[in-house]
């Protein structure tokens, strides 16, 4: 399982990448609900984005990376390319991997089967 931060247009992406690897994404839009669930169950990754207008994605990041039980977890942030600043910050505050939107749509699939391993 999964856990992702993001609002309801990525919920498709979502939802065919995690039947091409028969597992499941657990998208939720509130980052205390995105905590919750981070602490009641053990994702293999993390996808947080990081220009959604629904949460401050960039202080998600460091909150998770600030939790001693959490910060192992792999995090991917993403996020819209035209804002580079945030996607910079994302970067600084921990996030294992950064990535534009387009490429993290392409790339989906293979970062879960990286991270299914």
């Amino acid at each position: 399982m999964f856990l992702a931060l993001a609002g309801v247009e990525e919920a498709e992406v979502f939802r065919q990448a995690a039947e091409e690897n028969e597992t499941s994404i657990r998208r939720v839009m509130d980052p205390q609900a995105f905590l919750k669930a981070l602490t009641e169950q053990r994702p293999k990754a993390l996808f947080v984005d990081v220009t959604s207008m629904d949460h401050d994605g960039v202080e998600a990041v460091e909150t998770i990376k600030r939790d001693s039980s959490a910060r192992t977890l792999p995090l991917v942030a993403f996020g819209n390319s035209l804002r580079a600043d945030r996607l910079q910050d994302a970067q600084e505050a921990g996030a294992d991997l950064v990535l534009p939107r387009a490429a993290f749509h392409d790339q989906l699939s293979g970062i879960i089967r990286r991270y299914s391993r």
